[in-house]
């Protein structure tokens, strides 16, 4: 999986588990924290320089331009 889909997938479960979004998102992977705004439904990631919306498990991700 890219990086970049699993720091969405990541963002999206944590806004929808705890009812709020964060302003970023860890990546042990890549051992830095990315910068992410929005909610759960609708956010942007800066590194990716990409937005990704949708609802519930049907996300689709701008930058990789895939679901």
């Amino acid at each position: 999986m890219k990086e970049e889909t699993r720091r969405a997938v990541a963002f999206a479960a944590a806004a929808r588990i705890t009812g709020r979004a964060r302003g970023s998102i860890y990546s042990y992977t890549a051992g830095r924290h990315t910068n992410m705004s929005g909610d759960s439904n609708s956010f942007y990631d800066y590194d990716a320089q990409a937005h990704i919306s949708g609802s519930n498990s049907n996300l689709y991700h701008y930058g990789n331009q895939a679901h």
